[in-house]
């Protein structure tokens, strides 16, 4: 999850792409891959404003979790996992 305007083109969707699109705006998915849906796609990631991209991207790191730091985190507590709430968000 990059948290940057992107389109994603392909028949087939991706659920951190459908999310990132209905939730955030960040992405357009393009699952035609004909010429009119892919110039499309793209006029609208050119068109995207500039500071948009930044808060948006600051809104969906604010709603999820850091996985990265999370099994960090379980790792270093050895499976306690009680109280690793506070250490990823």
């Amino acid at each position: 999850m990059l948290g940057v305007p992107a389109v994603y083109a392909a028949r087939t969707g991706r659920g951190y792409t459908d999310e990132q699109e209905e939730r955030y705006g960040l992405v357009r998915n393009a699952r035609r891959l004909d010429e009119r849906t892919l110039n499309d796609a793209l006029d609208w990631l050119l068109a995207f404003p500039a500071g948009r991209g930044q808060l948006l991207r600051q809104k969906l790191l604010r709603d999820t979790c850091d996985v990265a730091a999370f099994v960090v985190a379980a790792i270093e507590a050895r499976g306690d996992i009680t109280n690793l709430q506070s250490a990823v968000v």
